[in-house]
């Protein structure tokens, strides 16, 4: 999975995206997301899924299937220039 530094500290956050994890199907997380301000965005999806992750390692392996999550920092994309993102972490690719 492509994760983003976006998603970083989401452990911080384990307790509320265990209960997002734990929706059974897709209305349901849905609903759960309308019912939760602040989780219908871009860091929170980035937690969920270095959540999912985490969660799902041990299960997998147990499976024989490896699961994992990259987290690259940011890139030179045009959306990125459009929203200053650009500027984060010049000082390191410079």
């Amino acid at each position: 999975m492509i994760s983003s530094t976006a998603g970083l500290g989401w452990e911080a956050e384990l307790p509320l995206l265990c209960e997002y994890l734990d929706t059974p199907d897709f209305d349901s997380a849905a609903d759960w997301i309308v019912a939760h301000p602040g989780t219908d965005t871009y860091r929170w999806s980035k937690q969920a899924m270095n959540a999912y992750v985490a969660w799902q390692a041990f299960p997998l392996m147990a499976e024989g299937i490896r699961i994992n999550s990259i987290c690259p920092g940011p890139t030179d994309t045009p959306l990125a220039r459009a929203n200053s993102w650009g500027g984060f972490a010049a000082d390191y690719r410079e």
